[in-house]
């Protein structure tokens, strides 16, 4: 089934717990989230599509998930500048 921004409506009441435990454990339970700089062109249609994004990145950037195994859903959510080149937020993730 594709992603959809329709599909995450009601995604932080629903899955972020699960989401949270899934890609960034924590032994005591406690995520700790950088500020981070969106950039120019990224778009998110509500907050729980931005959060979602935002576990997903730092899921990347801690070695739980990789780069490929989310970039697609970043295009088919049609996040422009997360899919900028050398710029966008995903060109951070190694």
């Amino acid at each position: 089934m594709a992603l959809t921004v329709a599909s995450l409506t009601g995604h932080i009441e629903r899955d972020l717990d699960a989401d949270l435990a899934r890609f960034l454990p924590s032994p005591d339970g406690i995520v700790e989230l950088e500020e981070e700089v969106i950039e120019a062109g990224t778009r998110f249609a509500d907050l729980g599509v931005f959060v979602w994004h935002m576990v997903r990145y730092r899921a990347v950037r801690n070695g739980t998930l990789s780069r490929d195994e989310v970039e697609a859903d970043f295009r088919a959510l049609a996040q422009d500048g997360a899919v900028a080149g050398g710029v966008g937020l995903l060109a951070s993730m190694r």
